[in-house]
């Protein structure tokens, strides 16, 4: 391993229950020591999470999101700046409350979890929402980007039709929760495409090397991706 972040990283995901807010402060902490010097704490973002969840007055999944997005709360959408790297780094995004649907997502999760609310990612084609989960068909949905909107299946629908600007046909699999591994990849997916985007910029091009060693880490990922990685990373020797 080239750094304790991405040991880290690698010992969380190793668990068969691992928790997505910490890998993705990990994740966050790996690709950050890359382009500048960085002061991180884990255990820190952590307990804002555990602050965040501590103040819901209303332990249910609507409580959740309107205590996070609703009103003139803490979270919202980045849409003045939504390619902005930082908007997938969580502690980022604890710092700022801004990011997009994924961070905003993985928020709304890791907070209802430490009340005991079953809420997963649901990775709808170009948008990630939250379904209230209680191990049955997912019916209710929250959109952490649009200030926890509430939606049924045909919402979610008419949401990613409106994205792509034409119907959009959604299969069910994309109403299935999704898992923390597929989580993190999706959030890395995100990130190496902005960062193969800036390919000008050398600390990009560094980022975008560690978010490949990261991508190589997760199981069904790895050997495509280290391989990829060393072909980029040629340039750099």
């Amino acid at each position: 391993m080239e750094s304790f972040a991405l040991e880290e990283f690698a010992r969380i995901i190793a668990s068969p229950s691992f928790s997505v807010g910490e890998a993705a402060l990990a994740m966050s902490w790996s690709i950050q020591e890359t382009i500048g010097s960085v002061s991180f704490d884990v255990i820190d973002h952590l307990a804002a999470l555990d602050d965040l969840a501590g103040a819901v007055p209303t332990p249910t999944a609507a409580g959740v999101a309107d205590f996070l997005f609703g009103g003139e709360s803490r979270f919202r959408g980045n849409t003045e700046a939504y390619y902005d790297p930082a908007n997938s780094f969580l502690d980022q995004v604890l710092r700022s409350g801004h990011g997009i649907p994924i961070s905003l997502s993985v928020v709304m999760i890791e907070v209802g979890a430490r009340l005991g609310v079953p809420l997963a990612g649901i990775g709808l084609p170009a948008h990630v929402v939250v379904g209230e989960f209680d191990g049955g068909r997912i019916d209710r949905f929250f959109d952490p980007f649009d200030r926890g909107r509430v939606l049924d299946r045909a919402g979610c629908r008419a949401l990613v039709s409106r994205l792509a600007g034409r119907t959009v046909v959604i299969p069910e699999a994309s109403f299935e929760p999704m898992s923390n591994l597929a989580l993190l990849e999706r959030m890395l997916n995100n990130l190496k495409a902005i960062y193969s985007a800036r390919s000008d910029d050398l600390s990009a091009v560094r980022a975008l090397a560690r978010v490949m060693t990261l991508r190589s880490i997760l199981p069904g990922v790895g050997d495509t991706e280290t391989n990829e990685r060393f072909r980029l990373a040629a340039p750099l020797n």
